[in-house]
């Protein structure tokens, strides 16, 4: 887009790429089938999803247990909270509100399992705090700004939740990342 459009801004891109992907990914896999076989199951997904969608509230793959939010928040262990890199090589931290396996139309039967989130504000010494051995802080009192809700359950990154009171605030919950063997034993899984 920058070649046909060279004086566009940065925000303006990332506003087109926000509104127009999709729309844009569908026409230029479509258009190019005539010169490219691609696989199946892209062929299926760039049509898009059925219409309906099932939900759960736990989800268990690969040695891991996944809970929703409003499911897990009571237990003893809570496995609701996820981590997830970024285009941009950011650590986006959440917690799962849903939990879907959206179908596509087509003859692969292609099924995505889907998680909805709410995410926390990844700004360092705002949303979010790096201490110098390597464990994480994020604020719950502070939310992502763009509504960017969907992960697909791809890679499994954990971190722990951990309430504990702070200095500031009596009522201080905060979100850490949990300790890196669990995190390069989620990367050998993949």
């Amino acid at each position: 887009m920058t070649l046909s459009v060279p004086d566009i801004t940065p925000a303006a891109m990332q506003k087109a790429k926000d509104t127009k992907f999709a729309e844009w990914c569908k026409d230029y896999i479509n258009d190019a089938t005539q010169f490219y076989t691609f696989p199946l199951w892209m062929l299926d997904f760039v049509q898009g999803p059925r219409r309906s969608y099932r939900s759960w509230p736990i989800y268990h793959t690969r040695g891991y247990t996944f809970h929703t939010h409003n499911h897990g928040q009571n237990k003893k262990t809570q496995h609701y909270g996820v981590c997830v890199t970024g285009t941009n090589e950011t650590d986006y931290y959440g917690l799962i509100q849903e939990i879907m396996m959206v179908e596509y139309h087509g003859d692969v039967g292609l099924k995505v399992m889907v998680f909805k989130c709410s995410w926390f504000d990844t700004t360092e010494n705002r949303g979010m705090r790096i201490h110098p051995f390597g464990l994480v802080d994020v604020s719950p009192r502070r939310q992502y700004a763009k509504y960017d809700p969907f992960v697909i359950v791809i890679k499994h990154v954990l971190f722990l939740i951990h309430r504990y009171v702070d200095n500031q605030s009596m009522t201080g919950g905060h979100v850490q990342k949990s300790f890196l063997e669990e995190y390069e034993k989620c990367q050998k899984l993949l």
